[in-house]
């Protein structure tokens, strides 16, 4: 179950980041591929599908590519961020969302292996047969087409 407070939090982070973005790239006349050129040059790859993505306030960035927005539109990156403790996003597909109780809720948006699968459930003290059969069948039957 999600934690309403949580997710409120992240989708206002999401949204005052894409319109602190969206204010900037219009006011230097950028354009989503001007900034992905950008980021180019300063060693970041990204896609104008991902700039029109944070500015739609569908995604946020992690703080290394606030860094690198900020030196492509000129700012500082104070004046991107959006609200401290909204989010953090490591670099490698993993987002923490900090829960009111001192907790994170953790979320990882990359393809591992079935061994790796199975780890992370261990270590999340969960059966990890269990949770990975339930999920391998979810999947299987989200791929069925209907009758």
């Amino acid at each position: 179950m999600s934690d309403p407070e949580s997710i409120g939090v992240v989708q206002d982070a999401k949204i005052e980041f894409a319109r602190k973005l969206s204010k900037w790239m219009s006011s230097r006349g950028f354009g989503n591929v001007d900034v992905v050129r950008g980021l180019a040059l300063h060693g970041v790859k990204a896609h104008p599908s991902l700039i029109s993505g944070y500015r739609r306030g569908r995604y946020l960035p992690s703080p290394a590519r606030i860094e690198a927005l900020s030196k492509v539109l000129g700012v500082s990156a104070s004046e991107l961020m959006p609200p401290i403790n909204a989010v953090l996003e490591a670099p490698r597909g993993f987002e923490l969302a900090p829960l009111s109780d001192g907790r994170v809720r953790l979320r990882v948006h990359q393809t591992v292996s079935i061994d790796q699968a199975r780890a992370v459930a261990l270590i999340l003290g969960e059966d990890a047969d269990r949770a990975l059969s339930i999920g391998i069948q979810r999947a299987h039957l989200s791929r069925q087409e209907p009758d």
